[in-house]
């Protein structure tokens, strides 16, 4: 039977790299553009955590980076209070909710649900999961993980749409980042199994190698066989030229510490695409105040370390952001 096979396995296998060629060419390939290597300016109004799941990455990522720039804009619109009595504390101020969108709701609705007299601490949910954890109560500790997993790993799939048309696992729902590990162990236990099987059978080979292509192309950026909407394309090499410039620490350096809301949306806007050290490191130098930016920076110190509590082995990483990590205290720079 094998034998009978493998020249179809091996023709599948020569084929499949002209095969993609092709795909990509259809269904894949984006108009050129020209856009500078780095721009200074935002390139369009809109909410970071749609900078961060959007442009940042792939269409279909969002990470913790997303949240922090949140808290920092809803800082900026006096919907939140970060920094002005504790750098581990949000103070929920009083406003109108009715013009925020799902995501920035989600968020808000969190942070009520956790605080005090409309204060929350980041170090007490931190204790609040450790207790969970110590209490054995795995019914709210789950349901008080699956909430943070809501603002930390926030997906919006209708939101994506309306950017690009996906062909990847990232398009369904699969989130690569889990499933690539379990994969790699699974192939490396098969091949040490059947590894002398595997390499006396020509076949066997051949229908490995095939499946590691078909890996590889699943778990690719979603938009490798899919495309860019409109001209979103061309925005998201402005959004990777604006991440180029603020990941400059000695060009940013050259601009006037005066502006400080260029400072402020420079911060936000580079916290998203995870580049807010850079932005953030500069202010320090330059001597301009921005307490909100210590105080987003231990505040999500805290909310990792509790999320990492929060899972059943307790042994999961919340990930970086773009801060640069490390906890601290107040008053002083982020580092």
């Amino acid at each position: 039977m094998g034998s009978d096979l493998l020249p179809v396995l091996r023709y599948l296998v020569a084929a499949f790299p002209l095969l993609l060629i092709v795909l990509y060419l259809l269904f894949g390939r984006e108009r050129r553009y020209t856009v500078p290597k780095t721009l200074s300016t935002v390139p369009a109004k809109r909410k970071p955590w749609l900078v961060n799941m959007i442009f940042k990455d792939d269409p279909y990522e969002f990470d913790s980076n997303g949240f922090y720039a949140t808290l920092l804009e809803l800082h900026k619109r006096k919907i939140i209070e970060l920094g002005r009595t504790s750098f581990t504390e949000i103070r929920l101020l009083p406003d109108d909710w009715s013009e925020m969108d799902r995501y920035e709701r989600r968020v808000l609705d969190f942070l009520r649900a956790n605080s005090r007299n409309d204060i929350f601490s980041a170090r007490g949910l931190e204790n609040k999961v450790n207790n969970l954890t110590k209490s054995h109560d795995s019914r709210k500790r789950e349901e008080l993980r699956k909430s943070m997993e809501g603002v930390l790993q926030y997906r919006d799939d209708d939101a994506v749409r309306e950017f690009v048309a996906g062909r990847s696992l990232m398009a369904f729902g699969l989130n690569r980042k889990r499933l690539i590990m379990p994969l790699i162990w699974t192939a490396l236990i098969l091949i040490f199994v059947l590894g002398h099987d595997i390499a006396s059978n020509p076949a066997a080979i051949a229908l490995l190698i095939l499946a590691l292509q078909s890996t590889a192309v699943a778990f690719a950026p979603s938009t490798i066989l899919g495309r860019w909407k409109k001209d979103y394309y061309k925005e998201k090499l402005e959004w990777d030229a604006f991440r180029a410039f603020l990941s400059d620490y000695a060009m940013i350096r050259r601009y006037s510490a005066d502006d400080l809301d260029m400072w402020k949306e420079w911060l936000i806007y580079g916290t998203a695409l995870g580049v807010g050290d850079t932005v953030e490191r500069a202010m320090m130098d330059l001597k301009i105040a921005i307490p909100e930016a210590a105080a987003v920076h231990n505040i999500g110190s805290s909310f990792v370390d509790a999320f990492s509590a929060s899972m059943p082995d307790s042994s999961a990483s919340g990930g970086g952001f773009g801060f640069g990590g490390g906890g601290g205290g107040g008053g002083g720079g982020i580092r």
